[in-house]
């Protein structure tokens, strides 16, 4: 009787060291992904805000700019680099467009133009009104040097 007991007591606390280790490794590898998904928005971010800048001083060559950054970014999959005008059509699409789209019914857009602050905007998943993509759009505002929205600067990668 003893030894079943015994047998017993030993199974209990090897079944409770098995849950501590895999609670344990779960949190691990929660912590490891939302520390890679916050170095993808770090970046991501930063990319924007340097593009941003060279679309300020030189739209005509923001193509080259953006392919380097698409280089840096390859991790992230970039489907899309644009920049919207303060009335939200496209002045710049990575990709070729027909003719201008027109964003401001976008969330994205309006949270961007509400806001009046430079702070980054992430999208939920939208398709694309150019790739025709599911797609997450991070958003950073071009304001001019009164504060007003005189567009933006978009990037848009796939969702995870």
């Amino acid at each position: 009787m003893a030894l079943w007991v015994l047998i017993g007591f030993v199974m209990y606390q090897e079944r409770r060291l098995t849950i501590e280790r895999a609670v344990s490794t779960g949190r691990n590898l929660a912590r490891t992904l939302a520390e890679y998904q916050d170095s993808s928005v770090r970046a991501i971010d930063l990319s924007l805000r340097q593009l941003r800048e060279h679309w300020r001083r030189d739209p005509a060559t923001l193509d080259g700019e953006v392919a380097q950054h698409e280089e840096y970014l390859s991790k992230e999959n970039v489907i899309q680099v644009a920049v919207l005008d303060a009335d939200d059509w496209s002045r710049y699409s990575r990709l070729p467009l027909e003719k201008p789209i027109n964003f401001s019914d976008r969330d994205y857009v309006q949270a961007l133009k509400r806001s009046g602050a430079d702070e980054l905007q992430i999208s939920a998943p939208v398709i694309g009104r150019v790739t025709k993509q599911w797609a997450i759009q991070f958003t950073r505002p071009l304001l001019g040097k009164d504060g007003r929205y005189e567009g933006a600067i978009v990037v848009a990668v796939p969702p995870p």
